[in-house]
């Protein structure tokens, strides 16, 4: 079971462990980080893609070419 709770900022979170408290400003910024990367990162890389043709293959592509920059940019893409 898991508990839906409605933060300041209108968005949904969902807490899969019942007794693990969140705290609201660790939740904003993994949301805003993790946003800011498919943003900057996964999406100029896939917008000219349908859903369908994103295979599993061009997903690696995509994290050999974030590797070929750096390490540290292929570790943030796969979030």
């Amino acid at each position: 079971m898991t508990h839906v709770q409605e933060t300041p900022t209108q968005f949904r979170r969902i807490n899969p462990y019942p007794g693990l408290m969140i705290d609201a400003a660790a939740w904003r910024d993994a949301h805003e980080y993790h946003r800011d990367q498919v943003r900057l990162h996964v999406l100029p890389a896939f917008e000219h893609y349908t859903l369908a043709e994103i295979t599993t293959g061009r997903v690696d592509w995509f994290l050999k070419s974030q590797a070929a920059i750096s390490s540290s940019r292929a570790r943030q893409s796969r979030c």
